[in-house]
């Protein structure tokens, strides 16, 4: 059985989180092997910060995110998520056990070895894909909902990111793959018929069709449904 891509991100950023806090306790003693209390408060400790950490990081929507389109919008979100989870991995372990073993510079290095081994592969995959990054964020008055989430749409929000002159508020696309998914941090909030209550519950200015593949027959069904 394959797994899906969702899935696949999910295991991806668990083991993540898991390297990255032994990484810390390692780091702490010069990448030597910890003394064997230092150790195992640090193993002990493991299955708390990857649950902690790993509800962060749903909160904060890492596993919406397309990895082809992965953005600013994205990293600020992994930094978040590891700065909030540092602190309530140190919370936590404190009122338990007064973070006995557990080195204070381990907190300190844990969200440097986070973001870099979240955000690290998610930038990788993205400039071996188009050799680009967005790395602007935006203002705009004109408020665009843009239909259609493949490489049309993503170019055409990110063109707006890019230019400021408008704001990408969301993606409309009937592909499964994308529900609930991010692009450049612009969710995707359905599909083609629900584009009317999209359309209503957005306050939407403009509305463009991005999809350049697109059979006679389905513009005229986007078109119909955006009349």
């Amino acid at each position: 059985m394959s797994l899906t891509p969702r899935l696949k991100i999910i295991l991806h950023d668990l083991v993540a989180i898991a390297l990255a806090w032994m990484l810390a306790l390692v780091a702490r003693f010069n990448f030597a092997l910890p003394p064997e209390q230092h150790l195992k408060a640090g193993l002990y400790a493991l299955p708390l910060a990857v649950a902690l950490q790993a509800v962060l990081a749903w909160r904060y929507g890492l596993y919406r995110g397309v990895w082809r389109f992965a953005s600013l919008q994205d990293l600020w979100n992994i930094i978040r998520a590891a700065v909030l989870g540092t602190v309530s991995i140190g919370l936590t372990l404190f009122l338990i056990n007064r973070l006995i073993n557990i080195p204070r510079s381990v907190f300190v290095l844990y969200p440097m070895f986070l973001v870099t081994l979240l955000g690290g592969p998610r930038l990788a995959y993205r400039l071996w894909k188009d050799h680009s990054f967005n790395l602007r964020s935006v203002t705009a008055a004109t408020r665009v909902l843009v239909i259609g989430g493949g490489e049309g749409g993503e170019g055409v929000v990110r063109d707006m990111l890019r230019d400021g002159a408008y704001l990408p508020i969301g993606i409309v696309d009937d592909d499964p793959r994308l529900a609930r998914a991010r692009i450049h941090g612009v969710p995707v909030l359905g599909g083609i018929d629900d584009l009317a209550e999209i359309v209503r519950r957005r306050d939407t200015d403009i509305i463009i069709i991005a999809i350049p593949s697109a059979s006679g027959a389905q513009m005229r069904r986007i078109v119909e449904r955006c009349e």
